[in-house]
Formats: structure tokens, sequence, C-alpha cells
């Protein structure tokens, strides 16, 4: 991914060294949730503003949908950031 495509670069480089620092400590082979509960100390720690495991509706062709989407951590209300305990980053995920 090209650094001019980030958007919010300082803050996505926050973020990325906070996922870092608990992917560095924890490892793999954890659950999610595991992951998610590590990120919400390092923001804590590093003063990142942010919501946990909030849930938007979903409209498809004029009707709401009656599931929700439901994003791990929405960043200082500019980025949504999905946790996925994988071994690998594959371009799915990316977006």
């Amino acid at each position: 991914m090209n650094q001019q495509n980030i958007k919010y670069q300082e803050l996505s480089y926050e973020v990325m060294k906070c996922c870092f620092a608990v992917h560095n400590y924890l490892g793999s082979g954890f659950l999610e949730i595991v992951y998610e509960d590590a990120l919400q100390i390092e923001f804590d720690k590093a003063g990142i503003p942010y919501s946990r495991e909030r849930k938007y509706e979903v409209w498809y062709k004029g009707h709401l949908l009656p599931h929700f989407f439901c994003a791990d951590f929405v960043i200082d209300e500019k980025i949504i950031l999905e946790v996925k305990g994988q071994s690998a980053i594959v371009d799915m995920y990316i977006a």
C-alpha cells in the first residue's frame, strides 16, 4: 500500500504501533477478543480516542436489514478497525 493512499496517516501510524505492540507481546494463537482487549489497553495508554463494538444499521435497496454491522473499534470517529486473528493479512481485509 502506497503511503499517499493512507488516510489520517498520523493517526493510522499510532494505531498500527498499538497493533504491533500487542502482536509482539502476545504473538499468535489467541481468539480475536483477546487481541481486542489488549488493544483497548494500548489505545488507552496512547491516549487514542475510540469506541468498541459499535453497531451500524445496514440498509439494502431501501430495506433495513435485521442484522447490524458491528465494528470492533471506531478510532477517533475516523477509522474503523476490524481485528483479525490470522497469521497473514490478505487483500480482502484492507480497505
